[in-house]
């Protein structure tokens, strides 16, 4: 299964609404810190998370992990400017540990 990055990651957070850190197991079986930048690859397109877009963070309300930081959730404005309801994005399926690294998944 693509992405599960959680499997082999421990402390994950969110920095500034938009940067993934967390501890990674590298092929050693070395712990080592590991960060993305979220932004470079989640956009919001008229309300809802989209994945290969960007800048989501910029315009998202009450950013935060959910379900042992595998679920991005946010409140994303529409074009028309409302808000749906509160939008989630599985991080565990398009981000993966690749040798102690975060790497995203391109499909």
């Amino acid at each position: 299964m693509p992405g599960n990055f959680h499997t082999s990651a421990h402390d994950i957070e969110l920095k500034n609404n938009h940067k993934l850190k967390c501890k990674l197991k590298n092929s050693n079986g070395k712990v080592v810190e590991a960060s993305i930048d979220l932004n470079d690859y989640i956009g919001n397109s008229d309300g809802w998370f989209k994945w290969d877009s960007a800048n989501f963070s910029k315009s998202a309300r009450n950013v935060c992990l959910r379900e042992g930081g595998t679920k991005l959730e946010a409140d994303l404005p529409m074009a028309n400017g409302g808000y749906r309801e509160r939008q989630g994005i599985m991080l565990s399926d398009r981000i993966e540990n690749c040798d102690g690294k975060l790497v995203f998944i391109r499909v």
